[in-house]
């Protein structure tokens, strides 16, 4: 009885040990180095852990700044959108796909098959994640650009990642038809509901507060200058006027930039006096009969003089 159990023990680590070497699709059974095949793919613990987790870090890293720049800066909260909806559907679902998957890892474990520690960890960080993402979304509604950089490079980053292990599965599923059926089928929606979600991050919301189309852009909007699309078509079919263009915003407009260009101007020649002070009376120290009058030529300079000077 004792040899049995230590026998099925170290059955499960050998499979354990070659759940992290190459596999090899032409060969499905066989492990070896990466370089004995000219179709390679990584190591299944690979792609299932460390393709997985780096994502899912940089969401989990950055999501308290996130949610604490969304509070410092909340504004009215905006109504519901179909755009807001359809997101945040889209996400349930994916919620609702890592349950699936979560429970398929245990179903497979009742069947005294042996199941890698990730089978379990990587729903149960999807499940966590997706809340933490309809969280995020809904938070949102309390921002004038209502869909967030970070979001967006979570979801590119997300897919880029999970390249890998999509191409293994569709590659072990034309070599063998009943590799893991259900599996594979629930990463391929998982997969693409992750670029439908992308997609629609590329779209813009609209705020009631803001009628300056730069603001409520997307991220994707706003690096390829897309929402500026809509007023050049305008202009190509007739002249534009006043009505077809936007006012600024009030942090664009001439008060607001006079107003910070004044403080950091400040700034500059309260250092730039202390840093002129502290040359004369090093001066004063060398050449202490170096004045006029009793008055030093220097300090008879006017203060406008100190916006030219420059220090090292």
């Amino acid at each position: 009885m004792i040899n049995k159990n230590r026998k099925s023990h170290l059955a499960s680590e050998s499979q354990k040990a070659q759940y992290c070497l190459y596999h090899s699709p032409e060969e499905p059974g066989k492990n070896s180095s990466l370089l004995d095949s000219p179709e390679v793919d990584l190591p299944l613990c690979f792609e299932q852990t460390v393709l997985v987790w780096i994502p899912l870090g940089f969401l989990w890293l950055l999501a308290p700044w996130q949610l604490l720049h969304v509070y410092s800066s909340r504004t009215k909260k905006s109504s519901i959108t179909k755009l807001y909806l359809a997101k945040q559907v889209i996400v349930g679902f994916l919620l609702i796909l890592a349950a699936i998957d979560l429970a398929l890892a245990l179903t497979e474990d009742t069947g005294q098959a042996t199941v890698p520690a990730v089978k379990y960890t990587n729903p149960v960080l999807y499940l966590v994640t997706w809340v933490l993402v309809l969280l995020i979304q809904h938070s949102r509604r309390w921002c004038v650009q209502k869909d967030s950089w970070y979001l967006s490079l979570f979801w590119i980053l997300s897919i880029l990642c999970g390249t890998f292990q999509f191409q293994t599965l569709i590659r072990a599923l034309l070599k063998d038809s009943s590799s893991n059926l259900a599996y594979s089928c629930v990463y391929f929606i998982f997969y693409a509901f992750q670029i439908l979600v992308l997609i629609l991050s590329a779209f813009s919301e609209k705020d009631d507060s803001s009628k300056n189309p730069s603001t409520t852009a997307s991220f994707l909007s706003s690096i390829t200058f897309s929402w500026y699309d809509s007023t050049v078509l305008k202009g190509f079919r007739k002249p534009l006027t006043l009505k077809d263009v936007w006012d600024i915003e009030d942090e664009a407009k001439t008060n607001a930039l006079v107003s910070r260009f004044e403080k950091y101007m400040a700034e500059e020649l309260q250092k730039a006096r202390r840093a002129f002070q502290k040359r004369q009376k090093k001066k004063s120290k060398r050449n202490p009969g170096a004045s006029v009058n009793g008055l030093d030529k220097n300090q008879s300079q006017s203060q406008d003089v100190l916006v030219l000077v420059t220090f090292p």
